[in-house]
């Protein structure tokens, strides 16, 4: 087994020269505004994430999206299907012996790099989990090839976005079990991955060079994302906030109907953004330092992540918020429900936030 150090704030790259981010702002730097809140406050200090390029001969990855090296299990930070911290000794007994013998076995003779989990699918998890990685282990890894479960495949903005980054990839059947001469992963310390701001700003980038789109181009949009199509997390009354928004020159916008690049470019273009919790928000990460985003978030701060503003931090965005009233149990996927006369004075300061 063959390991390249990543160490906590350091990416090593292939030649060895390290790139240092002391540079990079922790995670509160850029937004201060709102730490008296607990939420936030506990955040404030997040480290990054400590990862490391290992890559493996003899390599078993199972249907389960679990790897055994030599029969020996291996965590790598990914989420599986499980959790694995809980795995017992002869659970992986049972896992490897059922995965390797009494499982049709798929021998894969390319140079892989692995890192999907059972979130990939997932628009927040992909560009943010999943494609930093394979971007990083992509450049890093000679001759490489992503490992993708076939299910991916069908999905257009990850096939749109692995095509654009030119990472090499291929579709297998998770159904089967697969037995590589060669898996290179990016090992992170934690279970669930965190989001290094090295990786996210280097994809970015490379994002904004396959597209030739200029960082310094002035961004001249205002726009609000509708999740009137979504199954769940939904404005009820959102058709009485429209006006509103139209009244300050935002444009309604329905991320589904646009393709991924097309969406890179609109954000790009956007200095304002205003979204209820949800997946189109991920797309701040294509807006450029020093444009707003307003977050619309529920009461309870616990019940939803504060993912996107760590991503404000990240990508250095002006982040506020509103928070609405739930009209329904309370979880990461209840509906809500805002007052147009609350909201549009939420909105008129948002304006004001220069």
């Amino acid at each position: 087994m063959k390991k390249k150090i990543i160490a906590t704030g350091t990416i090593w790259m292939s030649n060895m020269q390290q790139i240092n981010n002391a540079s990079v702002r922790p995670v509160s730097a850029y937004n201060t505004k709102h730490l008296q809140i607990p939420a936030i406050a506990l955040l404030q200090s997040s480290p990054l994430p400590e990862q490391a390029i290992r890559t493996f001969s003899r390599a078993l990855l199972t249907p389960t999206n679990h790897l055994f090296v030599n029969g020996r299990y291996i965590r790598t930070g990914l989420i599986s299907g499980f959790d694995s911290r809980k795995l017992s000794f002869f659970q992986r007994i049972y896992l490897f012996l059922k995965s390797r013998f009494f499982t049709e076995n798929k021998s894969v003779k390319i140079s892989a790099v692995w890192a999907h989990d059972s979130w990939s699918n997932n628009y927040f998890h992909w560009f943010n989990d999943t494609l930093p990685r394979l971007f990083l282990l992509s450049k890093q890894i000679e001759d490489s090839v992503a490992v993708l479960p076939v299910e991916l495949s069908k999905i257009t903005f990850i096939v749109e976005s692995l095509e654009l980054l030119k990472i090499e990839h291929q579709w297998i059947d998770q159904k089967k079990s697969h037995r590589f001469e060669s898996l290179s992963v990016l090992h992170t310390a934690t279970l669930q991955p965190d989001i290094n701001p090295l990786l996210q700003k280097q994809m970015r980038d490379a994002v904004f060079s396959a597209m030739k789109i200029d960082p310094q181009e002035r961004p001249f949009r205002k726009i609000y994302i509708s999740r009137a199509h979504a199954r769940y997390r939904k404005i009820i009354n959102e058709q009485e906030l429209l006006p509103v928004l139209k009244k300050y020159g935002y444009d309604i916008i329905y991320p589904e109907t646009y393709s991924f690049k097309e969406q890179v470019k609109l954000f790009a273009e956007s200095n304002a953004l205003i979204s209820i919790h949800g997946a189109g928000h991920t797309n701040c990460m294509f807006m450029k330092q020093d444009a707003k985003v307003m977050e619309i978030r529920n009461t309870e701060w616990e019940s939803q992540p504060l993912c996107f503003w760590g991503l404000a931090n990240i990508f250095e965005l002006k982040w506020e918020y509103i928070t609405a009233t739930r009209v329904s149990e309370v979880s990461n996927f209840n509906d809500v429900f805002i007052a147009p006369h609350i909201f549009e004075e939420s909105l008129r300061t948002f304006e004001n936030i220069k």
